[in-house]
């Protein structure tokens, strides 16, 4: 059950990373930026495991994005996506990560949630 919470909440974090940060530089030296057009293409990775030398249980994904996407316009060229928004917000990434799964773990499981005394 907590896989599928995972799944599900890897999926809404990077529908929201496709919205609202990927854009491609446009115009003359890439001062202008556009959003995508047919979201982005993304490899994930599965582990089980930390990487400590204990290897205890640690469920994880890894999300790799390729930097090539369609440009929005009527011929539908490739481009580069910007590096620049994605790095900047990478820790709003997480954290939407970390809610949405929150959200699906409390909706499927009924677990609370709270400070730690």
């Amino acid at each position: 059950m907590l896989e599928l919470c995972q799944d599900i909440a890897r999926d809404k974090t990077l529908a929201w990373f496709e919205d609202a940060l990927a854009e491609i530089p446009w115009g003359s030296g890439g001062t202008h930026h556009k959003p995508i057009r047919d979201g982005l293409i993304v490899a994930v990775f599965r582990h089980y495991e930390s990487r400590t030398a204990e290897s205890k249980a640690l469920l994880h994904d890894h999300a790799v994005v390729s930097i090539h996407t369609r440009r929005r316009d009527d011929k539908g060229t490739w481009g580069n996506l910007s590096a620049d928004s994605p790095m900047t917000h990478i820790v709003a990434a997480d954290t939407v990560y970390l809610l949405y799964f929150m959200e699906e773990v409390s909706a499927r499981l009924g677990w609370a949630w709270g400070r730690a005394k």
